[in-house]
C-alpha cells in the first residue's frame, strides 16, 4: 500500500534534526543542521541567531530547502524539501514557538539569548524516499498555492503579495488595521512573490511593509468617510484582488459594493473566502471583469445604477497600466460617476519609473511579468483633466503617518525625487 500523504506528514515529525539548505548573496549553497518541528501545513519551524549565515541567507533569498531523514546508520528513508521562509511574528509566532518547546524543552531557556530568531518555511514540493522497498517508492507532493504553480497572471499575483503584507500588519504589535482573511488570501504564493520583492532591497522578510500599512489604513478611513458624509450607497472597487474591505470594514447599512477583477483572481479567492465561511457587511456583488477591456456593462449588468454618486477605490492598479489604458479607464469611470462622486487611488510620478534610486526595483518587477508603466507628475492637473477635483498627500506627511513612516517627509518642490503619493477626489 503507497505511503500516505499522512504518513509522510508523520514522518517528518519523528525528526527533530534536519539539514537546511540556503543560498549566500553571491550564489553559494550552504547548510546547516538545525532543530525542527513541523506543522500540520508541513511548514517547518525552527531557531537560530541573527549572525548565523542561515538567517542573514534567508533574509535576501528566502528560498530553502531541507533533509529530513536518513541522517542514521540504516535509515533509508528521506524526504527532500523546498519552500519559502519568513519569520514570523505576533499570535502567529508564539504559537509556532509553543508547539517548538514542546519538542526542544531548552527553547525557552534560548529564548533569553541575544539575536535568537524564528524561521518559518512553507512547502512548495518535497519527495519522500522509502529504500527499504524494491524499487524504492518515491512520492512527491507540490503544493499548488505556490507561486510557481499559480494560475493568475503576474500582476494578478500582486494582490496576494499585498495580502501577505496586510497579514503581517494584521499579526505585528499595534496592527493599523485588522485583516484576519489575509493570510489565508495571500497564501503561499503571496508571501514567496513578497520575499522575492523584498530581497530585492534586503529587507526583513517577516515586518509589515510601512508603505502598504500607511496606505491601506489610509484608504480603510478615506472610503468609510466618503460613504458616511454623503448620499453614497454604492462602492466600486477596481481590480479587487484580495482586497476584504467587503468583510472587515463597518459600512453603513444599505451599501452596496461591487469588486472587479479578473475570472482567475475570483476563482482563487472565492474558493478561500467559502473555505472560511466569510460573511461580507455590506451587499458585496462580484464583477469578473478585465479592466483593459469594456467592463462598464458588466457592472451595470451587477446592479450598479450610474444615476447616483458613488466611491471608486483604484488601490495599487493605475501603475501596472500603459498611457492609454489608463485614459480609457478614466474616460469609463466618468461615464457612470455622477456628480459627488467620490474617487481615492495611489499614482507614482514618472521619477519613479526612471530613477536610478529604483532601477533595481523596477526591472525586478519587470523580469517578474508586472512591470510599473504609469506615472504623473502632477496628479491633481491629471485629475482635473478628467472632471475630478482632487487632494494629494505623501507618505510621511500628516495625514499619512500614523507613526509608521520611517523617514522624513520630503518637500514636494525638491525636484527628481521618486514618489508615490495618496490621491483623493470628487467628480464635478
Amino acid at each position: 500500500m503507497a505511503t500516505t500523504r499522512q504518513q509522510i506528514l508523520e514522518f517528518m515529525r519523528a525528526h527533530r534534526m534536519a539539514v537546511q539548505a540556503s543560498v549566500a548573496n553571491w550564489s553559494a549553497p550552504q547548510a546547516a543542521a538545525v532543530g525542527i518541528v513541523v506543522t500540520d501545513a508541513f511548514e517547518v519551524f525552527f531557531d537560530t541567531l541573527d549572525t548565523s549565515r542561515k538567517a542573514a541567507n534567508l533574509r535576501t533569498n528566502s528560498n530553502v530547502a531541507f533533509v529530513i531523514g536518513g541522517l542514521l546508520d540504516g535509515e533509508e528513508k528521506t524526504v527532500q524539501y523546498e519552500g519559502v521562509a519568513d519569520e514570523p511574528s505576533g499570535v502567529e509566532l508564539e504559537q509556532l514557538k509553543q508547539e517548538y518547546f514542546a519538542s526542544f524543552p531548552d527553547g525557552p531557556e534560548r529564548q533569553a539569548w541575544a539575536g535568537i530568531t524564528y524561521v518559518r518555511a512553507r512547502p512548495r514540493w518535497l519527495r519522500f524516499s522509502d529504500f527499504t522497498q524494491s524499487p524504492p517508492e518515491i512520492i512527491e507532493l507540490r503544493f499548488d498555492d505556490g507561486l510557481a504553480n499559480s494560475t493568475m497572471t503576474p500582476v494578478g499575483l500582486t494582490s496576494r503579495w499585498i495580502a501577505a503584507a496586510r497579514a503581517f500588519e494584521t499579526e505585528s504589535e499595534a496592527p493599523l488595521f485588522r485583516d484576519p482573511l489575509a493570510r489565508a488570501l495571500a497564501g503561499t504564493a503571496g508571501f514567496a512573490m513578497m520575499a522575492e520583492i523584498r530581497a530585492v532591497f534586503g529587507l526583513p522578510q517577516s515586518k509589515p511593509d510601512p508603505y502598504l500599512s500607511i496606505r491601506t489604513r489610509f484608504f480603510d478611513d478615506a472610503i468609510i468617510d466618503a460613504v458616511s458624509e454623503g448620499p453614497i450607497t454604492q462602492v466600486v472597487i477596481l481590480a479587487a484582488g484580495m482586497d476584504a474591505r467587503a468583510f472587515r470594514l463597518e459600512w453603513p447599512a444599505g451599501l452596496t459594493l461591487f469588486e472587479i477583477d479578473r475570472h482567475e483572481v475570483f476563482d482563487h479567492k472565492e474558493a478561500i473566502l467559502a473555505r472560511l465561511e466569510a460573511r461580507p457587511r455590506c451587499d458585496r456583488r462580484l464583477v469578473r471583469a478585465d479592466l483593459t477591456k469594456p467592463w462598464t456593462e458588466a457592472l451595470l449588468e451587477a446592479g450598479f445604477d450610474p444615476s447616483r454618486p458613488a466611491a471608486f477605490l483604484a488601490e495599487g492598479l493605475l501603475m501596472y497600466l500603459d498611457d492609454r489604458a489608463v485614459a480609457d479607464l478614466f474616460a469609463s469611470i466618468g461615464g457612470i460617476a455622477r456628480a459627488g462622486s467620490w474617487i481615492g487611488m495611489d499614482v507614482v510620478n514618472t521619477d519613479m519609473l526612471t530613477s536610478g534610486y529604483t532601477a533595481v526595483y523596477m526591472k525586478k518587477l519587470a523580469d517578474m511579468g508586472c512591470p510599473w508603466k504609469f506615472g504623473v507628475n502632477d496628479p491633481i492637473e491629471f485629475l482635473a483633466a478628467h472632471g475630478w477635483r482632487g487632494a494629494v498627500v505623501e507618505p510621511g506627511e500628516p495625514g499619512a503617518n500614523y507613526g509608521r513612516w520611517p523617514f522624513p517627509a520630503m518637500p514636494r518642490d525638491m525636484p527628481n525625487l521618486p514618489r508615490i503619493v495618496l490621491v483623493t477626489a470628487r467628480a464635478g
